[in-house]
């Protein structure tokens, strides 16, 4: 697990560098009411989102395992990612974030809502969206995430809706 910290953060943090802004830009953004960040926070984003990715790989089932619990073949596994109806890790060997698992299969509705995902969007952004309370789902009184909200059955319509505007 730590492998894989180490690995990302040293791949994730040469890519956020940040570039000081030209002064026009700087007057811009403070016009704005924005600043441009400076090092330790860019270092403090990096690391959170290489620990972040650390606990998606090392929670994440195998091809193997995630054809068991769904019931299925391997290639059909394969076949089900390719057709964007289950979300993968990128590399080799491919590994499926848990949070689209529950203990009996796959996430109800979740095939007909990963379609809707913009393609660009990342894996830890997808997580962090599927299990992240939103106060736009609401059971029972109470903010659940998309993730909750389709374990519980709910309509997926709403949670298409919400990862369509991500």
């Amino acid at each position: 697990m730590l492998e894989i910290l180490d690995r990302s953060l040293q791949e994730s943090l040469p890519r956020h560098r940040s570039v000081p802004p030209s002064a026009k830009r700087a007057a811009l953004l403070a016009r704005g009411g924005f600043r441009a960040a400076d090092d330790a926070t860019v270092r403090l984003v990096a690391a959170q989102g290489a620990s972040d990715y650390a606990a998606l790989v090392g929670t994440a089932l195998t091809t193997a395992d995630a054809a068991a619990l769904l019931g299925v073949s391997d290639s059909r596994v394969r076949q089900l990612t390719a057709d964007r109806r289950l979300a993968a890790l990128p590399g080799k060997p491919r590994r499926y974030p848990a949070w689209q698992f529950t203990d009996r299969g796959q996430l109800p509705n979740l095939d007909a809502v990963l379609r809707d995902a913009d393609p660009a969007l990342d894996q830890i952004s997808m997580w962090r969206f599927f299990v992240t309370r939103d106060p736009d789902l609401t059971l029972d009184g109470a903010s659940v995430s998309p993730r909750d909200w389709l374990a519980a059955g709910a309509d997926p319509e709403r949670v298409r809706a919400l990862l369509r505007d991500l």
